[in-house]
């Protein structure tokens, strides 16, 4: 796991399109496995940032939204 390649000072930080329309990656960007990545990470990690923004593509002529989560070993 991640939590255990980590340095006592280190930060893991996770950048994830949320809720992708298309393409094979799409599954892993639902709310469900997001969440469970999540929750693997908070059993052995501190969650110290979150941040969700939203930026159009010009290709596509849509939007896509990110979540940015930035974590650090458990105190």
């Amino acid at each position: 796991m991640a939590a255990d390649l980590l340095s006592p000072d280190g930060v893991l930080c996770m950048a994830n399109i949320v809720g992708q329309d298309e393409g094979p990656e799409a599954p892993l960007t639902e709310a469900p496995i997001l969440d469970a990545y999540k929750t693997l990470l908070a059993a052995r990690l501190d969650r110290v940032h979150e941040a969700r923004y939203t930026v159009p593509k010009s290709e596509d002529d849509a939007e896509r939204t990110y979540e940015v989560l930035g974590y650090v070993p458990s105190a």
